[in-house]
């Protein structure tokens, strides 16, 4: 606005000078333009300095990152010292080209100026000497081109913090861009409960390169559980991320009670699913804050029912304020075991009607986690459950269990009929029994 403000009086003050003295007129025009052009030649475009600027201020930022959310690898590999000098190092560098911006732009206002004024007084020397001009009309037009000068030279001004701020907008533009073609469809019909989740011929890949899951078929009812098995890297965690509706199948197609998810409203359809991650965000709120997420009309004692489903109840008390402790930045002052049951604790509080585990008790010991399994079995409400898992011991009670290789299902059963097969579930069950 400001730019224009200047432009448009400057356009005024330019007309009446041209309308007293075209010639006089055109030629400052003429002086001030070849200025303006040197400058711009001599001086380091903007652009380029400000793109310094965006990508020093960006390192700067990661650095901090490392720092601070990764302060524990950094104090244990002693990378303190090497993390200080990156952020030194580009510290100086976002110092430095936002120093030469800022000397840019005041060199250029002040040459500009000067330019400006000798410009005047050779045009004052022109129109008593040559023009002919009245007293009056010569007053005039050196009283617009007072105005003027100044007016061009803030423009230009301008116009180069405007250019050396282009990078950061150009960046935010190729971002809030990049995040419009991921942005999530959403229906508009409600989801009402589930009792069924089917995978119907569902393929997908996150780049055109690899198939991550090939034409993946099961369905699971409200009543069932249902687990995942494999290698890492088989495609077992890609199946939640399509439930939780993240992504989208290429092909085939995810449905509840025979209705495509797609044409769910997407939180109504997210709020029918409890998904429980394996390495969950915990957030800078108190205990109890962190279980109620999912639910935050939820009374004391039905957060304290699924505290003790988890075992979250088996730390409680030793926090420092109990349920009102604060847990700090991603739970920060929690062990990764802690922060899963607090994670599986706020999922249990939801409403939702399947369960969705996706590795969430892998940081517990072997026999806490048959616990915690065992405990989510005997509970009163039933969810369907869907569990991704590596430990087969805390699958071996699911109604049905699929093995995943390389985005396919191979093989499906039970517990024991998987082991009779001699298959792949079974030669991973005899490594870990071994083990």
């Amino acid at each position: 606005v400001q730019v224009l403000e200047t432009a448009f009086l400057a356009l005024v003050y330019l007309s009446v000078m041209f309308y007293i003295a075209s010639r006089m007129a055109l030629g400052a025009l003429a002086l001030l333009g070849g200025i303006t052009y040197l400058l711009r030649e001599v001086i380091e475009p903007a652009y380029t300095v400000g793109s310094r600027v965006a990508t020093s201020n960006e390192r700067v930022q990661e650095a901090v990152q490392a720092g601070t959310q990764g302060i524990r690898d950094v104090k244990l590999f002693g990378l303190a010292g090497e993390v200080f000098d990156v952020f030194d190092e580009w510290i100086g560098k976002y110092r430095e080209s936002s120093i030469d911006l800022a000397r840019n732009k005041a060199a250029i206002q002040n040459f500009y100026d000067l330019a400006a004024a000798l410009t005047l007084f050779a045009l004052i020397y022109v129109g008593f000497t040559y023009s002919g001009l009245a007293l009056g009309a010569l007053g005039i037009f050196f009283l617009a081109m007072f105005r003027l000068a100044p007016l061009v030279s803030r423009l230009n001004s301008n116009l180069y913090s405007l250019e050396g701020n282009l990078s950061h907008l150009v960046r935010t533009q190729a971002f809030v861009k990049e995040l419009d073609g991921r942005r999530e469809s959403d229906g508009d019909s409600d989801p009402g409960r589930v009792s069924t989740i089917e995978f119907d011929d569902v393929r997908f890949s996150y780049t055109d390169d690899e198939q991550v899951l090939d034409e993946i078929s099961f369905s699971v009812d409200r009543d069932e559980f249902v687990a995942f098995v494999g290698q890492s890297g088989a495609g077992k965690s890609t199946i939640v991320s399509l439930l939780a509706r993240f992504y989208d199948p290429d092909e085939g197609e995810v449905t509840a009670d025979g209705t495509s998810i797609d044409e769910f409203d997407l939180q109504a359809w997210r709020d029918r699913i409890a998904v429980v991650r394996q390495q969950p965000f915990i957030f800078n709120d108190t205990l109890e804050g962190n279980v109620t997420v999912g639910n935050r009309d939820a009374s004391r004692e039905k957060v304290e029912k699924v505290c003790g489903i988890a075992k979250v109840d088996e730390f409680v008390d030793d926090l420092p304020d109990g349920y009102e402790s604060e847990l700090g930045d991603d739970g920060v002052r929690l062990s990764g075991g802690q922060r899963q049951r607090v994670a599986l604790a706020r999922a249990l509080l939801t409403d939702a009607d399947f369960l969705i585990l996706d590795e969430a008790t892998s940081d517990l010991d072997s026999s806490l986690e048959k616990e915690v399994q065992a405990s989510i079995e005997a509970m009163d409400r039933k969810y369907g459950m869907i569990a991704i898992a590596h430990r087969l011991s805390t699958v071996q009670n699911a109604d049905q269990i699929y093995t995943v290789d390389s985005g396919n299902i191979i093989e499906s059963g039970t517990h024991e009929e998987l082991l009779t097969d001699e298959g792949e579930y079974a030669e991973l069950y005899t490594l870990q029994s071994s083990t």
